[in-house]
């Protein structure tokens, strides 16, 4: 998996993470027709992309060929 494609993974775990996070916490807001918080709308949409970057970052390094964790076995039982 590249980077490129984690970033685009990130973006569409934000875009979808982001909006339902959004309704929810100023969904009121929206129903008021009163002005939404632009603060809360941006962390709404980055918490997700980081934390859906950072994972697939994290996982990277155990299915690239040659890893010590891509070569490691399940023990028999």
């Amino acid at each position: 998996m590249s980077s490129r494609k984690i970033v685009c993974n990130a973006l569409k775990v934000s875009v979808v993470v982001g909006t339902a996070l959004n309704l929810i916490n100023q969904g009121e807001y929206l129903m008021a027709g009163q002005g939404l918080m632009m603060g809360n709308v941006a962390l709404n949409y980055l918490v997700p992309f980081c934390v859906s970057a950072w994972s697939g970052a994290r996982a990277l390094p155990i299915h690239e060929p040659g890893s010590r964790h891509a070569d490691a076995r399940e023990p028999e039982r």
